[in-house]
């Protein structure tokens, strides 16, 4: 298997998590719907979003000090362009190479904003969605 289906493999292995302020955790899958995601969305009238981390630029392993410090920048630029998000982390399958990466669930993205900022931050996809519709990965 090359680098590139390899990787493609792990994030469609990982699970996305997020945690909302109500305790409700949210696990999402590519290419899969979330029913109890759609409600929540439905309910703050949130048509799309996506799931984005700052965690090992360009699809190398860093340090977890300077991933922290990656992604702490990414959390000030979505409060500097008043995104609501909520926390979470990508969860590999077990027995993966990977750790769980923290990331950000951003909620009302438009997907063109979503791969801008993917690109700023040097990753190599993202995952990002609409209301009733499955997850999608997308590569940058």
């Amino acid at each position: 298997m090359n680098k590139n289906n390899a990787l493609e493999a792990a994030f469609l292995a990982t699970t996305y998590t997020a945690y909302s302020k109500n305790g409700t955790t949210f696990q999402l899958k590519i290419n899969q719907s979330n029913a109890v995601f759609d409600q929540f969305l439905k309910e703050d009238k949130i048509e799309n979003w996506a799931y984005i981390t700052a965690w090992n630029p360009n699809a190398k392993p860093h340090s977890d000090k300077v991933n922290a410090h990656f992604n702490t920048l990414l959390e000030q630029k979505l409060n500097d362009l008043g995104l609501k998000y909520l926390k979470g982390f990508g969860v590999p399958k077990k027995g993966s190479d990977w750790q769980p990466e923290a990331s950000f669930l951003i909620l009302g993205i438009p997907l063109e904003n979503a791969l801008k900022l993917g690109a700023e931050f040097n990753q190599a996809a993202i995952v990002c969605g609409k209301i009733g519709n499955v997850a999608k990965l997308f590569w940058i």
